[in-house]
């Protein structure tokens, strides 16, 4: 494996991880946003 198709697939990986970890975080934003208008309409 050369230098390069390292560098690049080292730099996908890295892409990947980051696009896949936004997502999470924006669906966990997005689920505790969702519940905790909920509670405050349950509670109010």
């Amino acid at each position: 494996m050369s230098g390069d198709d390292f560098q690049l697939r080292r730099g996908f990986i890295h892409e990947f991880g980051t696009t896949f970890g936004n997502e999470l975080v924006r669906s966990a934003m997005e689920a505790i946003t969702t519940n905790f208008v909920l509670l405050i309409k349950v509670i109010g």
